[in-house]
């Protein structure tokens, strides 16, 4: 942060990260005098305001994105519900379940098989490579385009306006209530679809 003295306001501190902040002294009569504080080490290395929590599972979760995005392969990968971000995912080729609910958009574009995709809250989906996947669930995804998926299982897309996987071969359940435009050329064997 930055520390100044303004004309009209005095000694004043930015601070950009509370995490650095240590209070050491403070005073109640424009620096005539002066209270010691004794910070409570325990308190400081780990906060008990719900704020920091927040911003420590963000930072925790950009880590692990940016490790994860150099591996072609990984297992599953759950979000906790309060990760909102976009995901994206430069190199991964094969994944099991990747559950992130609340994530705003999904951008995985060298994927080509994966278990479960559960993106609820995305309003985009980026997967052109996805040739396999298990169920995947997005909600709010206006359109969704799969242009190379040939073998899923359900398919939930409620919002969904326009539904393309020309290469669909294998299918289960597909529940889209509002799609306008339902492209699968390809279909030969599918459970329900709900349109």
């Amino acid at each position: 942060g930055i520390v100044f003295t303004g004309q009209s306001d005095g000694k004043v501190a930015v601070i950009w990260n509370r995490r650095n902040f240590i209070p050491y002294q403070y005073s109640e009569d424009n620096a005539a005098t002066w209270k010691t504080l004794t910070p409570d080490i325990k308190s400081i290395k780990r906060p008990h305001d719900p704020e920091y929590d927040k911003d420590d599972q963000a930072i925790k979760f950009s880590k692990i994105l940016k490790e994860i995005s150099r591996k072609e392969e990984i297992g599953d990968l759950e979000f906790p519900d309060s990760y909102n971000n976009k995901i994206f995912l430069k190199n991964l080729k094969k994944s099991g379940n990747i559950i992130a609910n609340n994530a705003r958009e999904i951008n995985l574009p060298q994927l080509q098989t994966s278990g479960n995709i559960d993106a609820f809250e995305a309003t985009e989906l980026n997967l052109p490579q996805l040739q396999k996947i298990g169920n995947i669930d997005v909600l709010k995804v206006k359109t969704l385009n799969l242009p190379n998926l040939q073998k899923s299982g359900y398919i939930v897309a409620h919002n969904a306006t326009e539904i393309s996987i020309p290469q669909l071969q294998i299918g289960g359940n597909i529940d889209a209530y509002y799609v306008k435009e339902l492209n699968l050329p390809q279909l030969q064997k599918s459970g329900n679809i709900i349109a």
